[in-house]
């Protein structure tokens, strides 16, 4: 059996079906989100689960789920991750925006855990929502992933002393800034997925992300 080692600070993102619920649902529902843009003509618009974070708001959907699948295989993973900025972010986008799929859109979040992977027993109501948040209130840090948005109209050495002040160690944030750069998935995509996705949706993924890839270069 694997062993769920991410951590955050000191703590242990814990393992079990809430955990597997935010992810689902924030994939499931950013990636639905693609394929409707692409049909849509809207693709260049700001969306998916990671404009929960405002510094990473222009992060392009394929990437924000590419990166959601790496920060999953690192809690699926034997061996301890520490999780950086990023992995904190996602964590926290992607169960406030399962949170909100819980609330406004009981019948879908049904729906998409029923044909999941994993099963999945939880009753989809209110109760679920809160604990789709207090997962990531349970593991959070200082939150500095949803700081660094106010740093970015103010003079570097300014925003160096603010950034030292609330705690922020030299070259933490390069991995947010990476990720705002990055317009491609990894080849191993498939592979991160397992456990979150079924053969057919990892199958229906590949056919959404290559047609929104092939708008995107029109």
């Amino acid at each position: 059996m694997l062993l769920n080692m991410l951590t955050i600070a000191d703590t242990t993102v814990p393992p079990g079906e809430t955990l597997y619920i935010a992810f689902r649902l924030a994939f499931m529902d950013t990636l639905e989100r693609i394929a409707l843009a692409d049909q849509l003509g809207v693709a260049e618009r700001s969306f998916g689960y990671l404009t929960q974070v405002p510094f990473l708001r222009n992060v392009v959907p394929p990437v924000q789920l590419d990166e959601m699948l790496l920060t999953w295989s690192r809690h699926m993973a034997c061996e301890v991750h520490q999780a950086n900025l990023v992995d904190e972010s996602i964590l926290y986008a992607a169960c406030e925006t399962a949170a909100q799929v819980v609330r406004t859109d009981p019948q879908s979040a049904r729906r998409l855990l029923q044909e999941g992977p994993s099963p999945c027993f939880a009753e989809v109501n209110a109760a679920l929502a809160d604990r789709l948040q207090k997962l990531h209130l349970s593991c959070a840090h200082e939150g500095h992933f949803l700081l660094l948005s106010q740093f970015q109209d103010i003079p570097p050495h300014e925003a160096d002393e603010l950034k030292s002040r609330y705690g922020l160690t030299p070259y933490a944030d390069e991995c947010m800034f990476d990720l705002l750069g990055r317009f491609r998935v990894s080849p191993q995509i498939a592979e991160r997925a397992r456990g979150l996705l079924t053969p057919k949706e990892v199958r229906q993924m590949f056919g959404i992300l290559r047609l929104a890839t092939k708008s995107a270069a029109m």
